[in-house]
């Protein structure tokens, strides 16, 4: 199983470094960072996936990205700086 994460996690790395907009992407490699245990890493890419969706005004998707986020690394600055924003988004 660790074999496959470490290929999982190289593998979504490359995609990210070509397109690190790429909603899916993002939050495949947020999930698979959560299940290697690197929290942190996790955290900051649920971050930029719940950044993502409010850009695409889906904010049930960044809330909950947001919510995991926080659960993770709940001093991430980028968590307390997006909740703002979706709440301004949301009006």
């Amino acid at each position: 199983r660790a074999g496959l994460l470490d290929q999982a996690v190289k593998d979504y790395h490359r995609a990210f470094q070509i397109k690190d907009d790429e909603p899916q992407t993002v939050r495949e490699l947020a999930e698979i960072e959560a299940a290697r245990g690197r929290d942190r890493n996790s955290a900051m890419l649920f971050a930029r996936f719940a950044h993502l969706m409010i850009g695409q005004q889906n904010f049930g998707l960044a809330r909950e990205a947001l919510e995991r986020a926080s659960q993770l690394e709940p001093a991430l600055p980028q968590v307390a700086q997006l909740q703002q924003k979706l709440s301004t988004a949301q009006g």
